[in-house]
């Protein structure tokens, strides 16, 4: 899903901008009106590794795509966790 579909990866991960090395969130509530996560628990680095299996890599956020082109954040976040 990482390289087909990058949006979809994105709204998984609770990720709203590029980040390198990306973070991890592993618990946190998504706001999709102010485009954050609130309360977010994240470990740094490790979102990199499981995107890429790189620790450098650049993690691509749902603010690149337009919002009409941008998947529910939230359902898939709390199904994937």
């Amino acid at each position: 899903m990482h390289d087909y579909q990058p949006a979809k990866f994105a709204a998984i991960e609770g990720r709203w901008h590029d980040e390198q090395p990306a973070s991890e969130v592993l618990l946190a509530i998504p706001d999709s009106a102010s485009e954050t996560n609130k309360y977010a628990i994240s470990v740094p680095v490790l979102g990199s590794l499981i995107g890429s299996m790189s620790l450098h890599s650049k993690e691509v956020g749902l603010t690149d795509f337009p919002r009409a082109n941008r998947p529910p954040v939230v359902i898939p976040f709390f199904t994937s966790e």
